[in-house]
C-alpha cells in the first residue's frame, strides 16, 4: 500500500509577528536570523511536526501525515501563537506538497529501465531514476522502492503508483 510521509501546507495567519518575543517565550522556537528570515517552531506530540513562521504571518508547516493533519497542525500552531498573545486568524489555506513512498513487488534493472523509456539515469551521481508523472514526481530505486513527491492531493497518490505500475508492466512485458 502506498503510504503519506509528509504534508507541507501553508496559510496566512493574518497577523504580524514578533519573532525575537516569540522565540523568548517559547521552548521550542528557533530564530536565527542571520541564517534564515523565518522562526522554526517544533512540537514533539502527537508527532514530530514544525513550522516556520515569517513575521508577516505566514506560515509553513511540515510534518504531518494526511491532510486533515496538516490543517490541523496550522490550526494548533495557532492556538500557540494565541496562547502567547498573538491574535491568528487561518485564511488562505492551502497544501502545496505531499509526500509518499511504495514499494513495488519486484527489484528492477534501472538502467534499461531508463533505455526503455529514454529517461535519463547517472547512477555515479545518484542511485534513484527520477521520473516526471502527470501529478507529479517519482524516484524509482532499483529495490523497486519509490518515493512520490510534489503531490496536491492524497488521491495523486494512487495515480501516481497506478502510473509507475504501468510502466514496470511495460517495461517487463518488452523483456519477454
Amino acid at each position: 500500500m502506498p503510504k503519506i510521509t509528509n504534508v507541507v501546507a501553508i496559510a496566512d495567519l493574518n497577523t504580524i509577528l514578533d519573532l525575537k518575543r516569540i522565540e523568548e517565550l517559547l521552548p521550542m522556537a528557533q530564530y536565527i536570523p542571520q541564517k534564515f528570515s523565518g522562526l522554526l517552531l517544533r512540537i514533539l506530540y502527537p508527532y514530530k511536526a514544525h513550522c516556520q513562521l515569517y513575521q508577516n504571518g505566514k506560515i509553513t508547516v511540515n510534518g504531518a501525515r494526511s491532510e486533515p493533519d496538516a490543517r490541523e497542525l496550522v490550526q494548533r500552531f495557532a492556538k500557540i501563537l494565541a496562547s502567547i498573545g498573538f491574535t491568528c486568524t487561518v485564511t488562505n489555506y492551502r497544501v502545496v506538497n505531499i509526500v509518499g513512498n511504495h514499494a513495488f513487488s519486484n527489484r528492477l534493472h534501472i538502467e534499461k529501465f531508463s533505455t526503455y523509456f529514454r529517461l535519463e539515469y547517472t547512477p555515479e551521481l545518484f542511485s534513484g531514476l527520477a521520473i516526471k508523472l502527470n501529478v507529479g514526481r517519482a524516484v524509482l530505486f532499483p529495490s523497486g522502492k519509490c518515493n512520490f513527491l510534489g503531490l496536491k492531493q492524497s488521491a495523486h497518490l494512487s495515480e501516481a503508483v497506478r502510473e509507475i505500475q504501468e510502466m514496470i508492466d511495460e517495461f517487463n512485458k518488452s523483456l519477454l
